[in-house]
């Protein structure tokens, strides 16, 4: 009976390492560099349902990146100028991305809604000059920012914005 015991757990301990637990393989790589070799300060990253990759960095402004499922750039967009602070968070939700960012021209947060193909939908600006750490989007496409006065503050802003 031990040994019976021993071997099935032998067996179950296999199957988990093959099934559950078994090493990750590389899939794809994918690189970018502007055609300036512009400093891209690397942010965020989000996934839509289809797997599409969004990154979002700043350089040339607030950037946004997109790359479809196998790992192929599709698209860049820019907001802002080169002196933007860096953009701080990237979501997609319903075939959208949305980015978010503290732009000088607005002297506070932007937020910038792209449609799956890179389109401009909508935007919206606020004279808040908060460090936006993240947000978050419920169903119904509001979103909820998280931040502080400033990048060592311990005061914290929670916003929240409509998607009307």
């Amino acid at each position: 009976m031990k040994k019976l015991f021993t071997f099935q757990i032998f067996i179950f301990s296999f199957l988990i390492n093959i099934n559950g637990f078994s090493q990750p393989f590389l899939q794809w790589v994918s690189t970018y560099n502007d055609s300036l070799n512009t400093t891209n300060q690397l942010k965020n990253i989000s996934k839509d349902s289809l797997g599409n990759v969004f990154v979002c960095c700043s350089g040339l402004g607030v950037m946004t990146l997109k790359y479809n499922s196998n790992g192929q750039f599709q698209w860049q967009k820019f907001f802002g100028s080169f002196n933007s602070i860096p953009v701080y968070s990237i979501a997609t939700k319903n075939g959208n991305i949305y980015t978010a960012g503290l732009v000088p021209e607005v002297h506070g947060l932007k937020v910038v809604k792209y449609d799956e193909s890179g389109n401009v939908l909508d935007s919206c600006s606020t004279d808040i000059t908060w460090w936006v750490n993240e947000f978050v989007m419920d169903d119904y496409e509001n979103c909820y920012f998280v931040g502080t006065e400033n990048i060592n503050d311990n005061e914290i802003l929670l916003l929240k914005y409509d998607s009307s």
